[in-house]
């Protein structure tokens, strides 16, 4: 699960980073809208294989 999760975190903050779109004032993080897009899009494409893993152990367990 941990495995799947990271990368969704990591890369999206790591492409905000390089493109110097996370912006820091007075301590606070500002995102475009296309970064918080591109990062619900990355953790959601992340996260598929867990639950289509998820619910290929319940069908088993329902058999």
């Amino acid at each position: 699960m941990a495995f799947e999760i990271g990368p969704a975190v990591a890369v999206p903050i790591y492409l905000m980073a390089v493109r110097g779109t996370l912006y820091l004032e007075n301590g606070n993080m500002y995102f475009s809208f296309m970064d918080v897009l591109i990062f619900m899009s990355t953790i959601v494409i992340a996260t598929l294989p867990a639950i289509s893993l998820i619910c290929r152990l319940y069908l088993k367990l329902e058999r």
